[in-house]
């Protein structure tokens, strides 16, 4: 055993010839340890700021005396409206541009879309005059099958059509976009934007009675990254 090990030192000649190979294991290692930090503190960072953000958040609901029109507002953080002052989310703007509608939000933070049709599922019986979805953002940042998220979405207009009149479906912006998201996560997030929302459009017109608001933005054509402190919320991630 001692005449193998001496030949297996011998061979590697680790004292000398071959001594520079652990600078560069060193430097490889060091750069891959500088990588994954440069990945992965941003969101690390969100995920803490983020979870204050979701327990300070509070979904815009109104109940007027007299209620003209009834609108169901269902999705994840971007319906609640996490990150946005009370009211400034898309359901108080609803409620402010309807001030007589009464305007229930049944909507979670960290919702994807198998738990959000189960939800949707649960106000079968119900009438409204709108339903409006938010929902997919958490779906693409999960990595969830797009075929999954097309096959969910048409199961929930099904669902919605039964139920209202009419309904509007908005997902997420271009999530790699989010500065929470360094590259190569970047690009990775992009392109499933891009997927989801091709997707997203050819599903809706399965339901005449259903719209797809479209805010997928390419990088140069993107309205938050011109003032990002504005536009985002303090953990990058919700707009």
């Amino acid at each position: 055993m001692h005449s193998l090990f001496k030949e297996y030192w011998t061979f590697l000649n680790l004292g000398k010839i071959h001594m520079p190979y652990y600078y560069v294991l060193g430097a490889v290692l060091f750069t891959m340890i500088a990588f994954a930090m440069y990945l992965y503190i941003p969101i690390l960072q969100a995920q803490v700021i983020g979870k204050s953000l979701v327990a300070q958040s509070r979904a815009y609901t109104q109940t007027p005396e007299h209620s003209t029109m009834k609108i169901l507002v269902i999705g994840d953080s971007t319906a609640v409206g996490t990150g946005a002052p009370f009211g400034k989310s898309v359901a108080g703007y609803i409620g402010k541009d309807f001030p007589s509608a009464t305007l229930v939000n049944d909507s979670k933070n960290g919702m994807k879309l198998e738990e959000f049709l189960t939800r949707l599922k649960q106000h079968k019986g119900e009438k409204y005059d709108l339903v409006v979805f938010q929902i997919g953002g958490n779906d693409i940042v999960g990595l969830t099958p797009p075929s999954e998220i097309q096959s969910l979405l048409l199961q929930a207009l099904g669902v919605s059509d039964t139920i209202a009149s009419t309904t509007i479906v908005v997902c997420s912006g271009n999530v790699g976009l989010a500065p929470a998201f360094k590259w190569p996560l970047s690009l990775l997030y992009e392109e499933r934007s891009r997927d989801v929302f091709h997707r997203y459009a050819q599903t809706v017109k399965e339901y005449p009675s259903a719209h797809y608001v479209d805010l997928y933005r390419n990088r140069s054509d993107d309205i938050f990254l011109t003032d990002i402190p504005k536009y985002y919320a303090p953990d990058l991630f919700h707009p």
